[in-house]
């Protein structure tokens, strides 16, 4: 799919194509990774979920759960 580069300020801008935005779940204004390999421009977009790496990572003393005691087994429940 060929695009033309068009200016937007001092900056330079891509127009992504509706269907194309569709597939790659791309909406306005989220955030995507720019990045250069093998001499050719990526776009990546990034997922809204966090990455368990990031959830780890966010864990202190103040958010930290403690072990919940539910009671007895019922039913077919396994512990």
């Amino acid at each position: 799919m060929l695009q033309k580069v068009k200016r937007w300020g001092h900056s330079l801008a891509i127009r992504i194509p509706a269907p194309l935005a569709r597939e790659l779940h791309i909406e306005p204004d989220c955030e995507v990774d720019l990045r250069v390999e093998d001499g050719k421009l990526l776009i990546v977009p990034l997922s809204k979920r966090k990455r368990l790496q990031e959830l780890v990572e966010a864990i202190n003393e103040n958010n930290l759960h403690r072990e919940v005691e539910w009671g007895e087994v019922e039913g077919n429940e396994i512990w």
